[in-house]
């Protein structure tokens, strides 16, 4: 299922109990993005145990902005390369770095599936997403002297993560989340109640797993991806309006320059 926790800056991270709820339910592996003192973004990710990742989390101070993230794998399979968060970047060797620290950039978590990118060497769908739709925008909010966490970006980025969630940080601490049905307790928010002590709720299951697979996993490989395909095109659109909105921009500065 996937889980992010983001932890705003002053507020305490989740419990020891809670990150390891959070690792036992999404046990493919674990990262984080945190903000430093230097005003940069730091990325720890791969740590494959419960252990490695507890360790991590426990050196992250209160002062600073956190994004955790635990996976459980739908696409490219098991490995460190492929846990969260990544750098926003078209360079996949950047997108599977294990460690980076950022001084002028984004870090992305996701939790869901974007089911129009299949299978790539060394790629899931989240990198292939970010590499595609995200550096997209990213540059055309550059272009416009913005940035891609500015509200007007939100309702786009919005419908194309559509049935999912998803969370964008740069590297002064500023994050937007994105996406339906975000909880929130003790003032961190998460992706999904897979931060609760679950008591009589699985019974019946054979252990977690099964639940994702056979629930999570068919709403996913159905119910999403009719939705998917019938937002895909509502996503181009969206783009390419967003690109003429940008050429108008550009040639009314153009007009205005040449009138003077």
């Amino acid at each position: 299922m996937c889980i992010i926790a983001i932890k705003p800056k002053n507020v305490a991270m989740p419990t020891k109990e809670i990150l390891e709820r959070m690792f036992d339910k999404n046990p493919h592996g674990a990262g984080v993005v945190y903000t430093t003192e230097k005003h940069t973004i730091k990325i720890v990710k791969g740590l494959m145990s419960k252990n490695e990742f507890l360790k991590v989390c426990e050196k992250i101070p209160t002062t600073a902005v956190a994004i955790l993230h635990a996976r459980i794998s739908t696409s490219g399979g098991v490995c460190k390369e492929l846990t969260h968060p990544y750098e926003l970047t078209n360079d996949f060797k950047k997108l599977r770095r294990l460690t980076t620290e950022i001084a002028n950039g984004y870090a992305v978590a996701h939790n869901g599936v974007f089911n129009e990118f299949g299978t790539m060497f060394e790629a899931n769908d989240t990198m292939q997403f970010i590499a595609t739709y995200l550096t997209a925008l990213e540059d055309l909010k550059k272009n416009a002297n913005g940035t891609i966490l500015d509200a007007d970006i939100k309702p786009i980025i919005n419908k194309l993560v559509s049935g999912s969630r998803l969370v964008i940080i740069d590297n002064e601490g500023n994050w937007q989340k994105y996406g339906s049905n975000w909880e929130e307790h003790n003032g961190v928010y998460y992706s999904n109640g897979g931060y609760k002590k679950q008591e009589n709720f699985w019974h019946g299951w054979k252990n977690w797993n099964d639940y994702c697979w056979d629930n999570y996993g068919t709403y996913y490989q159905n119910e999403q991806r009719r939705e998917r395909e019938r937002e895909k095109q509502k996503e181009k659109e969206l783009l390419e309006e967003l690109q003429k909105e940008y050429e108008l921009e550009e040639i009314k500065k153009e007009r205005k320059n040449g009138g003077k």
